[in-house]
């Protein structure tokens, strides 16, 4: 899916030699596997370098952009949270999609077809009367346009979701059974290479789809990462990747949904790259009944478990109020108002990350008080006075037609 992007590279590298005679190709080679091994910093550095050398004002370019991916990896792999693997499965890039079984039947449409000329397929919810899906513009790049169905039973004319437009393409693009949120992969939005995960939120008020935020890590990786989809019965996530099997294939990773998931300090690129395997429990990992592999400790009295879960509610609550001001800036009205939203939100990411600092600090304690932290209880065992429903461990990967 970069094929363009690497043939033109080493063929720029291939005609670029430095009056110092540097060995570019061995130096590229040697930033590219520290850069899909998460070391970003070190594969910066040789950016760094190479920068410095290059003559070739195209090649300059290239490394430069080289250089803003390894900034934008290093800050997405700060904080991580660790998702429960359930299982993962390998399809051919052709056809990943059409096993999403959680889908509706028939809810693919097969490209090109009446919205788009290109290649990538159309999801279409049956019965829905707004569409977003992603197409080929003027210059060969696919953009994310939407539509609605009007009274009499005809589609509006395609306009582009302006705000999840870059100079790249946008592709799969998947609205929520809530419609409040739209998930789609860009190559050339904020990421860290190749195709990244994001989400934009609809704003009732101004009828639109805000600015997109990048799912963050591990969901987004060196790889290309697509199709962000929760099942309808809470239990699952799904995302699709290639960073981990052969270039015509494509990984679905089936992960344990979490409604507010805790990101975690990352403390080194080998972590970085073990988060990012995504690899599912074995069974000798997993407990019955109570006891699950999130279960909290049984001594939930204690001063260890207590500053922890102070913690943990502190980090929610900053959260929300993170959320309170993405809001805020959506709904501004004058420039002024848009910068103290801007200035309080990045307050409170600053201190989101101070206090999961805390929180992962306070979890090792625990830990070592005997406990287990918990990060995903069910309300619904709480209190409850008959047994919570047994969580799945399996999804059953079924494939659809067009």
């Amino acid at each position: 899916m970069k094929t363009g992007r690497i043939l033109t590279l080493f063929t720029l590298l291939t005609l670029s030699v430095s009056a110092a005679g540097q060995d570019f190709d061995g130096r590229m080679a040697e930033a590219e596997r520290l850069y899909r091994g998460y070391d970003f910093e070190g594969a910066a550095a040789i950016y760094g370098e190479l920068l410095k050398a290059a003559a070739d004002s195209s090649l300059h370019a290239i490394l430069q952009e080289k250089a803003i991916l390894c900034e934008n990896g290093a800050n997405l792999i700060r904080y991580a949270n660790e998702p429960e693997v359930v299982m993962r499965r390998t399809f051919s890039a052709e056809d990943f999609f059409l096993h999403y079984s959680h889908l509706s039947e028939g809810g693919w449409i097969a490209s090109p077809n009446a919205f788009s000329a290109g290649k990538n397929p159309l999801y279409f919810e049956p019965g829905c009367r707004s569409l977003v899906f992603s197409a080929p513009d003027g210059e060969g790049h696919n953009k994310l346009y939407s539509t609605t169905l009007d009274e009499e039973e005809l589609w509006s004319v395609p306009e582009p979701v302006e705000r999840c437009t870059s100079p790249g393409n946008e592709i799969f693009p998947l609205v929520s059974a809530s419609g409040k949120e739209l998930y789609f992969s860009s190559d050339a939005l904020a990421g860290m290479g190749g195709y990244d995960l994001f989400i934009s939120r609809w704003n009732e008020r101004r009828k639109r789809w805000e600015a997109p935020e990048n799912l963050g890590f591990p969901y987004s990786s060196t790889g290309d990462d697509f199709l962000f989809s929760n099942t309808p019965d809470g239990e699952f996530t799904l995302l699709a990747s290639n960073r981990d099997c052969t270039p015509d294939s494509v990984t679905v990773y089936v992960l344990r949904f979490e409604n507010s998931p805790v990101s975690k300090a990352v403390s080194s690129p080998a972590e970085a790259a073990r988060i990012a395997q995504l690899i599912p429990l074995s069974k000798k990992t997993r407990t019955s009944g109570s006891a699950s592999i999130s279960g909290i400790s049984e001594n939930e009295g204690s001063a260890a478990y207590s500053r922890w879960k102070s913690a943990l509610e502190r980090l929610e609550a900053v959260r929300n109020e993170i959320a309170e001001t993405r809001a805020r800036h959506s709904d501004a009205l004058s420039e002024q108002e848009r910068r103290e939203a801007e200035n309080s939100m990045m307050e409170r990411q600053m201190l989101a990350g101070r206090v999961a600092d805390t929180l992962q600090a306070l979890e090792l304690d625990l830990i070592a008080a005997g406990g287990i932290p918990d990060y995903g209880k069910d309300p619904r065992e709480e209190n409850a006075t008959v047994p919570a429903p047994a969580r799945k461990n399996t999804y059953a990967f079924t494939r659809h037609d067009f």
